[in-house]
């Protein structure tokens, strides 16, 4: 094969010659006039037939389209309810938490200055 191409290298113009002789069409180029028209599959005089999911979703459509918002509306509510329950969950935890070590605090207090007093007595 590279034997062939190299006499063609050698003449720039036998190049150019051989590349547009081995260019070849199926069929003579038409002119604009030749082409033939795309027929309509329907007369205009004949109605067109709707589809079938064109007719469902006319039928149909507004019923699903409520469905689907009435049930993006209360699956909204249901998680903001939820929400709101586990924030006043976790709220009522916390101050539980705070009240528990508040007593703490106040009961190692008294046996701090109680058991200090003690300890100063015992030493003297």
């Amino acid at each position: 094969m590279a034997a062939s191409i190299r006499p063609l290298l050698s003449n720039p113009r036998r190049i150019s010659m051989a590349m547009t002789s081995r260019r070849t069409y199926s069929t003579p180029p038409h002119s604009s006039s030749q082409h033939p028209q795309p027929q309509a599959s329907h007369s205009p005089t004949e109605p067109r037939q709707p589809s079938r999911a064109g007719t469902f979703y006319k039928s149909f459509g507004s019923p699903i389209l409520k469905t689907f918002l009435g049930a993006l509306f209360t699956y909204q509510v249901i998680y903001w309810s939820w929400l709101k329950l586990e924030s006043l969950e976790t709220k009522k935890n916390l101050e539980d938490e705070i009240r528990g070590l508040e007593t703490e605090l106040v009961v190692s207090i008294r046996e701090k200055k109680g058991g200090g007093e003690h300890e100063h007595k015992d030493k003297k």
